[in-house]
């Protein structure tokens, strides 16, 4: 908010989104600065405590932090609020990712430096140039809803499903270890040969890597 009221505020077109936020939702300069970019067309929403702080007020959209008892020993520097708040806005930065659909050739793009790059990079080359970016038609709507208590961001996930297991192909009577019978050729697969489509090479992966 001090940059934006010293010259910053220059740069505001309108269509723009600004997040402003303030716990206690009555700092001045943050309060002057929700003015300034509604004045230049600006859309503005507040992470602030609840509904009833007059930077809630101010702005269009309100995402309450909720009321959090400080750390420190005076009970007043920002801490438990501080960390609830850098919560809020990660889960705000995924969900917008996902449903702008940013995807890991894109993440590689704009983050080439460090290990994350790397494994970035590492990734985009074992799914191969014919693997479908993700775009935002493709994903489900997010589950966002807010009240007093807070931000709720958990999408509406449905039951994971799991190819059944079909049954067993071995027939009856077959001694262990027996390659055949006289009554007529070998039911026993061959070495090397595959045990079902699960095991087949071309299938894709269901395995989710963890990122940092």
């Amino acid at each position: 908010s001090y940059e934006a009221l010293h010259g910053d505020m220059g740069g505001v077109v309108p269509g723009d989104v600004a997040i402003l936020v303030s716990y206690s939702g009555a700092t001045a300069e943050v309060l002057r600065a929700a003015r300034g970019f509604k004045e230049h067309g600006a859309r503005c929403i507040a992470l602030t405590a609840s509904h009833s702080t007059p930077l809630a007020a101010a702005c269009d959209v309100c995402v309450p932090i909720g009321s959090h008892q400080e750390l420190d020993h005076n009970e007043i520097a920002p801490t438990a609020s501080a960390i609830a708040t850098l919560a809020l806005g990660d889960a705000l930065a995924v969900v917008l990712s996902e449903r702008r659909g940013f995807c890991m050739a894109q993440f590689a793009r704009s983050h080439p430096g460090g290990v994350l790059g790397q494994r970035a990079e590492g990734r985009c080359s074992e799914a191969g140039p014919s693997r479908p970016e993700a775009g935002p038609s493709s994903l489900p709507e997010a589950g966002l809803s807010h009240n007093e208590a807070g931000l709720s961001l958990r999408p509406e996930a449905g039951p994971t499903k799991f190819p059944e297991a079909g049954p067993s192909k071995t027939p009856e009577g077959t001694e262990a270890g027996s390659s055949g019978t006289e009554a007529g050729p070998s039911v026993r697969p061959e070495a090397g040969t595959e045990a079902g489509p699960c095991h087949s090479e071309a299938g894709p992966s269901s395995r989710t890597e963890a990122g940092d």
